[in-house]
Parts: C-alpha cells; structure tokens; sequence
C-alpha cells in the first residue's frame, strides 16, 4: 500500500545524497578573486571618501573666509573637497552593487587589465607633487579645469551606475545620461581635472606622468570599445552617433 511516510532505509539513502554541510570551509579562487575585485577597492575608496568628508566638516567649521586667498577661493575649496567626497563615496558604492561581466576578460586580454590598474594608480604622483607654480592665472585656471573635471566625472559615474567597472569588461551597454552624448565622459573629467593638478605642480616627471596616464587612458578606450562591440550587436551603432570625448571634435 502506498504511503507518503519515508522509511528508515530512505531516511538514510537522503542522508548519504545530502552533502554534509561545513560550518568553516576554506574560500574558493574565485570567491578571493571576487573579494580582491569589489570589495577591497570598495573599502579603499569608502576610506577615502571618509577621509575627504572629514575634511570637508573641518572646512565647514572654520569658514571659508579663513583661506588666506579670500573667501571666494575658500568658498571653491570647499566646493572642491564635497565633489571629491561624494566621487570617492560613489565609487565605493558601484564597486559593491556593479553587473556581473560577461566574460572573464575584455579585448584586451592581461595587457588591458595591467594598464587599467597602472591608469587609475599613476595619475597620484601628480596629486601628491609638490606645488611648483603660484601666480593668479594658474591657480584660476587649475581651479578651472579641476572642478569642471570633477562635475563631469561625478555626473559620469551616476550615469554609469551598475555597469561601472576599472578592468575593460562587459557589464551592460549604457546609453542614457551624459553618454547620450559622450562614450566616455569619465575619460574626459579625468584629463582636465589633472590636468588642473598639473598646472600647480609642472615638472619634467609630473609632465611625464600626465603623458603616459593620458596614453594608458586612451589605451583603455579604445580596449573597452573592442570589448563592447563584441559582447553587444548595437554598439557599433551607438558608436556611430557619439563622441569618444568631446562632441564634434573627437
């Protein structure tokens, strides 16, 4: 007669199919991989935008009219330092909520995710040099070039969202925002807000630096285009209507 109730003898044939479950286990390559990707940067730009917050209170606190260039420059300071808290901040937050890629690696293959890595670590020698330059017009047009480049890089990661990513990789094809216009706007606030860095630090090394970080970034572009048009059939059509960085120029 049929019943629903196990016997003993299938009791234990369950057990013996069920893996036993292991409270401590060691982690697997690709979860290292997974923890090394995401979460460590994340910590390391989540530190940063702590670091820049605090910064910013400090400023607020005092007042802007203390900077001895007048409150006018205090005032863009300030301005500064709450652009670079809230793109540090948002970088930690797309690192832990990005897509999955595609595929392990872009078109590139080891070479592009090397200058990925060397792209985004170089440009720091140029932001710790010491200041080399002090007259009006430079600091008018560091000041410049900084804070546009830091307005377009912020609005270009928001874009971004889900799919941003250091290493070249496929994580959806976005279309909305400023990449209506621009297929690489982060690119684009990059060079100009170092290169407002640069004009208070020029040297032979950190003109050096600025050159082979605006190579390694071209390099990248033109990888992550290779990479896109081959995970995603209408990419080659978007290409067609936008600009790499400037509309109508380039």
């Amino acid at each position: 007669m049929p019943h629903d109730v196990p016997t003993a003898g299938a009791e234990g044939a369950v057990a013996q199919a069920q893996p036993a479950r292991r409270v401590l286990t060691m982690p697997s390559r690709q979860g290292l991989l997974i923890c090394a990707a995401s979460l460590m940067p994340a910590y390391l730009f989540g530190l940063m935008g702590l670091v820049n917050g605090l910064g910013l209170i400090s400023m607020v606190q005092a007042g802007p009219g203390v900077d001895p260039r007048g409150a006018a420059t205090g005032w863009l300071h300030v301005g500064h330092q709450l652009l670079s808290t809230a793109f540090s901040l948002l970088i930690c937050w797309l690192f832990l909520i990005r897509r999955p890629s595609t595929e392990g690696r872009g078109a590139g293959g080891r070479i592009s995710d090397v200058a990925a890595v060397a792209g985004t670590v170089i440009v720091f020698g140029i932001s710790f040099a010491p200041r080399t330059v002090d007259n009006i017009l430079a600091l008018a047009t560091a000041e410049a070039l900084l804070t546009i480049g830091l307005v377009i890089m912020t609005i270009g990661l928001a874009s971004l969202g889900r799919s941003f990513g250091i290493m070249p990789r496929a994580r959806g094809l976005v279309q909305h925002g400023v990449y209506r216009w621009v297929r690489h706007p982060i690119y684009l606030g990059e060079f100009l807000a170092f290169g407002g860095l640069l004009v208070l630090a020029v040297s032979p090394l950190t003109i050096a630096i600025y050159v082979a970080f605006v190579a390694l970034q071209l390099y990248r572009l033109v990888v992550e285009e290779q990479t896109l048009s081959q995970a995603y059939p209408d990419y080659d059509a978007y290409r067609a209507r936008t600009a790499r960085l400037l509309p109508g120029v380039y």
